[in-house]
């Protein structure tokens, strides 16, 4: 049975199709499992993602299928990304657990964070606080910080304007990130904010990438996990990643991954 006084130690994923499975979500997967033992990882998915790295990730997947919404609240949700927003909440309110992006890679366990109801990280970029990032959600089952987030969807009931973003566009990250900051400031005894170091750093700003991906900088050592930024990193740092340069090279990134490699 689940106690209701902590967050389950059950993990979510989304795959909402499109994309190649690839190393770095098998070692998001593996990393997740090795560090921190949880009782399920959950895998919601619409399709097979197929492929080497997946076949090698089922070991530790329950799968589950799903269809993704084209709609919430009356609203068209046309990006996979909002999709896979919502599925998130829906999964959260009803189990519990911690939710991760596939490009987190876990380095030690959350246990000391499922004692709080709900835990967001700060995404700060370039010294500037962005909000509360998605990407890292650890929640009990039927918390009002999460249901509250998942209602701010609907125009009708939410506290700001409902969802609105067609895309990557002005109001891309308003419901990921920006929605639950704005919440927090409403309802702080319904959460827990970790600051960026926490799931967060490095960020997105190029500079810090770079240093991760390049030097060997212990800077960012300490993380609960490293949250690798796919669509800011992908092309100059994740395209051509493979096992055999993850073991040869001395960088903070390949230091991460390395217990992970199959």
């Amino acid at each position: 049975m689940l106690k209701m006084d902590t967050v389950p130690n059950i993990i979510h994923f989304c795959y909402f199709g499109g994309l190649e499975f690839s190393l770095i979500n098998y070692l998001a997967v593996r990393s997740a499992y090795e560090v921190n033992k949880p009782d399920q990882i959950y895998f919601y998915t619409s399709e097979d993602p197929g492929g080497e790295w997946y076949e090698q990730a089922k070991q530790y997947l329950t799968v589950v299928p799903t269809t993704f919404p084209d709609k919430i609240f009356g609203v068209d949700v046309p990006h996979p990304a909002h999709k896979a927003d919502i599925i998130r909440l829906q999964k959260l309110i009803e189990l519990g657990g911690i939710y991760l992006d596939w490009d987190i890679i876990c380095a030690k366990p959350f246990t000391p964070l499922r004692q709080f109801r709900t835990v967001l990280g700060e995404e700060i970029y370039d010294g500037h606080k962005v909000g509360l990032c998605n990407a890292v959600i650890l929640a009990r089952p039927q918390e009002n910080f999460t249901k509250r987030w998942l209602e701010g969807f609907d125009p009708n009931k939410s506290l700001w304007h409902g969802f609105r973003s067609t895309g990557p566009d002005l109001y891309y990250s308003e419901m990921p990130v920006k929605y639950p900051h704005f919440l927090s400031l409403f309802y702080p005894e319904e959460i827990h904010v970790e600051p960026k170091e926490s799931f967060f750093y490095p960020s997105y700003f190029a500079p810090e990438l770079e240093e991760f991906f390049t030097t060997d900088s212990h800077r960012f050592d300490g993380a609960y996990c490293y949250h690798l930024w796919n669509n800011a990193a992908y092309d100059k740092y994740l395209k051509d990643i493979t096992p055999e340069k993850i073991k040869t090279e001395d960088t903070a990134f390949t230091r991460l991954a390395r217990p992970f490699l199959p």
